[in-house]
């Protein structure tokens, strides 16, 4: 790995896929029109963000599987000892719609 080489490494101790949200696929009717505590806490709200039962693990487009092509490469990279820990961090754009 070219980077590895230009680290002067052998392996990197974290690797991570940052702010996902911006890639990830929702299944929202409006981001600008959500109230925060109606979609955590009723379930015909939850639904329709794809929060409801049976929603876990949903693929809602194409941004959600390039966010688990991504994670794949990087468990690749883990395997062949190129990476120590992988992990994946985002914030809820619901939050920052409404700080704006």
């Amino acid at each position: 790995m070219r980077t590895l080489h230009r680290l002067g490494t052998e392996y990197l101790d974290v690797l991570y896929l940052h702010d996902v949200e911006f890639v990830a696929s929702w299944p929202s009717p409006s981001l600008n029109s959500a109230d925060a505590s109606a979609i955590i806490t009723q379930e015909p709200t939850r639904k329709l963000w794809g929060l409801g039962l049976g929603d876990e693990g949903k693929i809602w487009g194409e941004g959600d599987q390039t966010i688990l092509t991504a994670w794949e490469e990087l468990c690749k990279l883990k395997e062949e000892g190129l990476v120590r820990s992988i992990g994946i961090t985002g914030k809820l754009l619901i939050e920052c719609s409404r700080n704006v």
